[in-house]
């Protein structure tokens, strides 16, 4: 009887082991869910899109950012959460209506993306 409970309780142990396991892998690909500026580009490029992709100073971190639209009025800054990175931001900073309508940026967060990553702020 013993055997029978230890071998279920095995069973068991294993199988959460493994679902865990498979959670946090699927879990990592949201997290590193970033693009670096060659494909960053080469995506936008198949969208005949020629973002300016640059980087400045800030707080003493070297912080990315991308820019795309025509020079109009209207700037539209999209900031991302945590965890995350200006890629997300691609589909928008692609959309034909708002790039015939705005210069849009958007920013990795310090500590996300390309602005050093794993050492984050924990605010905006």
């Amino acid at each position: 009887m013993v055997v029978k409970i230890a071998r279920i309780l095995l069973k068991v142990i294993v199988s959460v082991v493994i679902f865990l396991i498979l959670v946090l892998l699927i879990g990592d690909r949201f997290v590193q869910f970033r693009m670096n500026d060659k494909d960053l580009t080469s995506w936008f490029g198949a969208r005949h899109i020629h973002p300016a992709i640059g980087y400045y100073r800030a707080g003493g971190r070297k912080i990315r950012y991308i820019g795309v639209g025509n020079d109009t009025d209207a700037t539209v800054l999209f900031i991302h959460g945590a965890p995350s990175s200006l890629s997300y931001w691609r589909s928008y900073l692609a959309d034909s209506v708002l790039l015939s309508r705005a210069t849009m940026y958007a920013v990795d967060r310090p500590g996300y993306g390309y602005s050093g990553l794993g050492d984050p702020l924990p605010d905006i």
